[in-house]
């Protein structure tokens, strides 16, 4: 049986594969319902609300936040191509 997926982890991944912060609320050391196992990310002409559904499917829960770059959080109809765009600074790689 694989080791349970954190929280640190999945926003991890998530941020890996998306290029998107993402804010789980949840303590960090906790585990989630699955990894953030996609390999490929949501295509640029997606929405922030198709991706929220793909966070929400791996979570079980909406207890979370997609951020912009100051920590604001992201309205549903933003297309990732822009949000991503502008995030590319900001986080690590």
């Amino acid at each position: 049986m694989p080791d349970k997926t954190l929280t640190y982890e999945f926003e991890q991944q998530f941020r890996e594969v998306e290029g998107v912060k993402l804010v789980v609320r949840q303590p960090q050391n906790e585990p989630v319902k699955e990894a953030y196992d996609y390999q490929r990310k949501l295509s640029g002409a997606s929405t922030v609300s198709k991706l929220r559904e793909r966070v929400k499917e791996k979570l079980g829960h909406n207890n979370f936040e997609l951020l912009d770059e100051n920590l604001n959080p992201l309205h549903g109809l933003s297309k990732l191509d822009g949000v991503r765009k502008d995030q590319e600074h900001t986080l690590p790689k």
